[in-house]
């Protein structure tokens, strides 16, 4: 047995013989098995390789589609960057087939569904001060009720004075909160999220307009689904129901000061 394995390894290559047919045959197996197992560690490379750049040159082809679709119908440079920007943005420059992998992850276990969006969005959700002493089983169904948009620049997320019906998280990006007078309030970044109190009062309406200063990645929780979800938690709802009133109170309180002080201010000039 040693002599086959000096002989396999090539250790102390020719000073090793042996006639015997068995360890001939030894040294031969562990060589061709030896082979097999390197070409299958080369074949698993060279397909995780191709995979990543039939992933991208996909992605590419769809670019250029679109950008032919583009030229055919004489849309705008601006346009086109934006199609470009979304793309970007939504598939990071791979392509991947989001209908087969929606249709996928509906077909499985309702709990991996959930542990899918919880992965993506509980750091952002977690942060509402409204959710914050929910029961786990029910924070995770709200988390499976938000969706992803992708807002360009520049762009009006919600808008003062309209009736709120969703509640938003922002991902990535950056926007600015202006009052209904028009001047800005306050910066929201990663991870900031605004719209709450529409969750829970209906017919409330915005009290500011929210609007992206660079491309914005956000999740939306809609007013629909999420009653759905907590409705049949009465108790809970009406202590969340007078959290949000109480809010909403302060709110118009801190705004009608701050009327007050500016009126105050124009007078004495």
């Amino acid at each position: 047995m040693m002599i086959t394995l000096k002989l396999a390894l090539q250790s102390g290559y020719g000073n090793e013989t042996s006639d015997s047919t068995i360890n001939m045959l030894m040294t031969a197996f562990i060589l061709f098995a030896g082979w097999i197992y390197c070409t299958y560690i080369l074949i698993l490379i060279s397909n995780i390789i191709i995979a990543s750049s039939v992933s991208k040159n996909k992605f590419q082809e769809i670019i250029n589609e679109i950008e032919v679709f583009a030229e055919s119908k004489g849309l705008s440079t601006q346009l086109k960057d934006k199609m470009r920007i979304y793309m970007d943005r939504k598939f990071q420059k791979r392509y991947f087939n989001e209908q087969a992998i929606n249709m996928y992850v509906q077909t499985t276990a309702s709990c991996l569904q959930k542990e899918i969006m919880m992965h993506s969005c509980s750091g952002l959700v977690s942060k509402v001060s409204l959710f914050k002493d929910l029961p786990k089983s029910l924070l995770e169904n709200i988390i499976s009720c938000v969706t992803f948009e992708i807002y360009f620049s520049n762009e009006v997320i919600i808008e003062a004075n309209t009736i709120g019906d969703s509640m938003y998280f922002i991902a990535y990006g950056t926007a600015e909160v202006i009052s209904i007078t028009g001047q800005r309030i306050q910066i929201l970044q990663d991870g900031s999220h605004f719209g709450e109190i529409s969750l829970l009062i209906k017919g409330q309406k915005r009290t500011a307009t929210i609007k992206t200063l660079e491309t914005c990645e956000v999740y939306k929780l809609s007013q629909k689904d999420f009653r759905k979800v907590i409705e049949p938690h009465q108790d809970i709802m009406k202590i969340m129901e007078e959290i949000a009133k109480e809010r909403l109170r302060r709110m118009y309180q801190q705004e009608s000061g701050s009327l007050y002080e500016r009126k105050k201010s124009t007078a004495s000039k």
